[in-house]
């Protein structure tokens, strides 16, 4: 009898002790900090599990309601779970928490990620305002995946729409005439700034194109649609240039597929020379991967110097071409020069001679696929 109360009692003093572990174990554990549930997030992130990402990262907004980079992650997790009126809802609590930051709060990387929030927000209202929601799952139309949404691309879109906005305005505006003019609208600090960039920036604009910075030996603009980051659809791409005896403006217009003009298309070509005369150039047919490719037709208002002996010319004629080579050359003390189909000309002292050189092949300059 003492034996078996003695066992009941071991026995009541091991189940007092293993709750009393419990109880310690539980209040010994770990606390979750804003870092924990950032980490956490950003590994289901990279783990693709978005719907366990918006729970990490909402939980670390409730500990702590200013942590920016919480609503810029929040956002883009929902975005990818395309809950868009849900992200365009985050991103708008984030900017107001910003906003009431005192100055001093208001510290630089709080104030990229806030610009950050400001392109996803106009990137939302570009989407959400759409009449056509059925691409609403075409990770061809989801804001953010067009290269903004890492943070350094965030803060170089933000960049070029501060400094050099009214520059990007004035040239989408005379694209969009679709005359190509001879105005110099890059500045030196615009091309510096566009020459520094390690890959193509581009970003929607509010009428659901694209506008994109690009450097290939000169600065390129392009303006147009755009699938998975690569030019794709129609659009304009427009560049500046200076040469030795004055300066000049190419502008391509049409096709684009798989990053590269193809299909039809035109480029045009306005330049001074040595006079300060304007000159003109005009190719239109097909383009393949950027080369003219088929029966291409070139409209020409030139001028010339020979032995001091000024001169225009203007006319209208067509050639022959592969992948950007010609298919009739001739030699003359030019070199080579393409034999072209005059289709009208004006008189003139001195027609065309367009010499063919190897190593160049025709098409649209800055944009011809390797």
């Amino acid at each position: 009898m003492i034996m078996k109360n003695y066992l009941k009692g071991i026995k009541k003093l091991s189940i007092i002790a293993c709750v009393l572990i419990l109880i310690f174990t539980a209040g010994c554990q770990k606390q979750m900090t804003l870092q924990d549930y950032l980490n956490l997030g950003d590994k289901y992130l990279t783990e693709t599990n978005y719907e366990k990402a918006i729970v990490a990262f909402t939980k670390a907004i409730e500990l702590e309601p200013k942590a920016m980079k919480a609503y810029e992650d929040l956002a883009n997790a929902y975005i990818k779970t395309e809950k868009y009126d849900k992200a365009k809802e985050t991103l708008e609590q984030g900017i107001s928490v910003y906003e009431s930051l005192s100055a001093e709060e208001q510290t630089d990387e709080f104030k990229q990620i806030y610009e950050a929030l400001l392109i996803l927000q106009e990137e939302i209202k570009g989407y959400l305002d759409s009449d056509d929601r059925s691409d609403a799952g075409n990770e061809n139309t989801v804001p953010g995946e067009t290269g903004t949404v890492d943070a350094e691309q965030d803060r170089l879109v933000a960049e070029a729409k501060e400094k050099y906005g009214d520059i990007l305005d004035q040239i989408v505006t005379a694209l969009d005439r679709g005359t190509l003019e001879l105005t110099a609208y890059y500045t030196e600090d615009f091309t510096d700034f566009v020459n520094g960039l390690e890959e193509p920036l581009y970003w929607q604009i509010e009428d659901g194109r694209y506008l994109g910075l690009y450097t290939a030996e000169d600065v390129y603009i392009y303006l147009g649609e755009m699938e998975n980051g690569f030019r794709a659809g129609s659009g304009f791409w427009y560049r500046e240039y200076h040469w030795e005896s004055g300066y000049g403006a190419t502008l391509y217009t049409g096709n684009w597929s798989d990053d590269y003009p193809n299909g039809s298309g035109t480029v045009e070509d306005v330049y001074t020379d040595e006079d300060g005369d304007e000159n003109r150039l005009k190719v239109e047919g097909n383009f393949l991967n950027g080369y003219e490719n088929g029966t291409m037709r070139r409209y020409v208002n030139d001028h010339y110097r020979d032995n001091n002996v000024k001169g225009n010319y203007s006319g209208i004629y067509e050639y022959e071409i592969t992948h950007g080579v010609p298919d009739h050359l001739t030699s003359n003390e030019y070199g080579e020069v393409v034999e072209m189909r005059i289709i009208q000309e004006s008189p003139s002292d001195m027609g065309p001679v367009y010499r063919y050189r190897n190593n160049n092949p025709w098409g649209v300059y800055g944009a011809k696929k390797e």
